[in-house]
């Protein structure tokens, strides 16, 4: 058995036996990625693929596939994770239709691949069932891994007096750290004290072009600044010493897949709080501490 993956962003620095990685010259989101993922998948002649909803790196493989006086092919399944209309729709709170240029491309190639491929599937209940109902076609569950290997919680490294919370992951929109920030200047101000650390890379924001981290950050007032620490990307063991600081995990976007941070956080042995319009509820049937 050989596994190929095709990707457009990142790099790839291990050695497997059996497995080959074949990185995209053209930029993920555009049609020429597209085009040079079907010459690869042309060249390799897998007997089965799978695709990632977002950026439609499918469409053009699947539309030849569809021409063909033969159909044939390989068995193609489209695994969603968050496509850019969700992206656009959730992290804006807005219709898709004032999405900007780039969105409205992306979307295209995504909404052909997945109107032409066998099966589809995700990772948590909510988001099979959000898609299977704004598609009319039933998508699949297909859960991660996730069910063993938690630890319990180390000792922590630092002590406070403050109740510490910690989210982290990537800034953007549709994570909805700005709402958290605005929720916890409110509590702040009715006389609890804490302390929120967030930890991850930040985005621009798609309508402003500013900083995503910049615009949370500057929402804070000048008297709760100490309230609040924010720290960059960090090696998984580091963020484990961190995270075990921490009382609680916040995940504050409102919908959302199925956060490999909630994963990350159980397996140093801090609860998860999340909304229940996301792939966090799934844990919930499994562990107490969701």
């Amino acid at each position: 058995v050989e596994l190929h993956v095709i990707f457009g962003q990142g790099d790839v620095r291990i050695d497997l036996e059996h497995v080959y990685f074949h990185r995209l010259a053209a930029s993920a989101g555009s049609l020429a990625a597209a085009i040079e993922t079907a010459e690869v998948l042309d060249e390799i002649s897998p007997d089965a693929v799978e695709f990632a909803d977002a950026f439609g790196l499918g469409a053009v493989f699947l539309s030849k596939r569809g021409r063909s006086s033969a159909r044939g092919g390989p068995v193609s399944t489209v695994v969603h994770h968050t496509g850019f209309r969700e992206i656009w729709e959730w992290g804006s709170k807005r219709k898709f239709e004032e999405s900007p240029l780039f969105f409205r491309r992306v979307v295209a190639l995504e909404d052909l691949q997945s109107a032409l491929v066998e099966a589809h599937a995700a990772p948590s209940k909510f988001l099979a069932g959000f898609l299977s109902e704004k598609m009319g076609r039933e998508v699949g569950i297909r859960r991660y891994p996730a069910q063993t290997g938690f630890a319990a919680k180390p000792e922590p490294t630092t002590h406070s007096d403050r109740v510490r919370l910690v989210s982290f992951g990537r800034f953007e929109a549709r994570k909805c750290q700005l709402d958290l920030i605005v929720s916890a200047v409110e509590l702040l101000e009715q006389g609890l004290d804490f302390e929120i650390m967030f930890i991850g890379g930040s985005t621009p924001d798609w309508d402003t072009g500013v900083d995503y981290r910049t615009l949370c950050f500057d929402r804070i007032p000048d008297q709760f600044l100490g309230n609040f620490r924010f720290f960059d990307y960090m090696s998984i063991s580091r963020l484990a010493d961190f995270a075990s600081t921490a009382k609680w995990m916040v995940i504050p976007s409102k919908f959302e897949n199925f956060p490999n941070t909630a994963i990350e956080a159980l397996q140093v042995g801090v609860p998860v709080i999340g909304s229940e319009e996301s792939g966090v509820a799934d844990f919930a049937e499994d562990f107490p501490s969701v």
